[in-house]
This record gives structure tokens, sequence and C-alpha cells, in this order.
């Protein structure tokens, strides 16, 4: 499995930048392990990033992988109704 790192801030001024940049680091291939570890700071443009990882990655049908969700981060996930699309088959916060 291919791991990629957020970094520690994802927030609306810098998403697309992240998203483009992180985009670039997608295997072509196998299961995308994300690591949302480092994240600290983050709004809820973070699940935007994510969404469009998941995308890119399910058009080369692959899946993402989150581990070391923030617990903040998590919450955001279950209050938009998003644990079917990057909950599913990952790893909640403890």
């Amino acid at each position: 499995m291919s791991a990629i790192a957020l970094p520690d801030t994802i927030t609306h001024d810098n998403a697309q930048h992240v998203l483009s940049a992180l985009s670039r680091q997608l295997p072509t291939e196998g299961l995308v392990g994300i690591d949302a570890g480092a994240l600290v700071k983050f709004d809820s443009s973070a699940l935007s990033v994510l969404l469009g990882l998941a995308r890119k990655a399910q058009a080369h049908d692959q899946v993402i992988w989150v581990t070391n969700w923030p617990e903040l981060l998590w919450s955001l996930v279950q209050a938009y109704d998003l644990t079917q699309v990057l909950g599913q088959a990952n790893e909640a916060a403890s």
C-alpha cells in the first residue's frame, strides 16, 4: 500500500493547492493509504480534499484508506454523513 501524509493545515485558503499536490502523489495502482495524523489545523475543506482524492483514486479503480483520523475531523465526517464514502473500511478516531 502506498501512503500519502496530509499536511498539518488544510483550510479554505490552501485546500486547492493541497489537493493538487497530493493528487500528484497518488500511485497508479493499489490501495492508497492516507495518514491524517499530522493534521492539526483544518476546517471542512479537509473533507473536500479527502473527497477529491477519493474521486481521483476511484477513477483508477483504487480505494483510499485513511488512518490516524483527528477526532474532530472524524466528527465532521459523521456530521456530513460521509462515513459511507470516507469511513468505510477506514480507521476511525480512537
